[in-house]
């Protein structure tokens, strides 16, 4: 949808000169595997924990972005990134006990 919001400016911008197909394939990929991965989460989690907790997967969507990107592109990971994703993931965690949902947080490692 976005493409298409932006199909009226294309003639009034330049051109990358590097954009060749090993970029324009990478771009495809990254973005359909995303997208394709976090669909299959996003039904999954649906079904097993009802539609609140499962808007936490627009957290995911960066992340998966990032590892994606890192994994198929060989792309850095400054601090910036590390603190985002970790501010996500905390985000995920606390978001049953936010919402009212069953028990607490989530919490990993040993339960007692």
């Amino acid at each position: 949808m976005a493409a298409l919001m932006l199909l009226p400016v294309l003639p009034f911008t330049q051109a990358p000169s590097n954009l060749t197909f090993l970029v324009v394939g990478a771009i495809v990929a990254a973005g359909t595997l995303n997208t394709a991965v976090n669909f299959l989460l996003f039904y999954s989690l649906a079904h097993a924990v009802g539609p609140t907790p499962t808007l936490a997967i627009n957290y995911v969507v960066p992340l998966n972005g990032i590892l994606f990107s890192v994994i198929l592109l060989g792309e850095p990971v400054p601090p910036s990134l590390l603190s985002g994703a970790v501010l996500a993931l905390e985000t995920i965690r606390m978001l049953p006990a936010a919402t009212g949902g069953p028990g607490t947080a989530i919490t990993f490692g040993k339960h007692d």
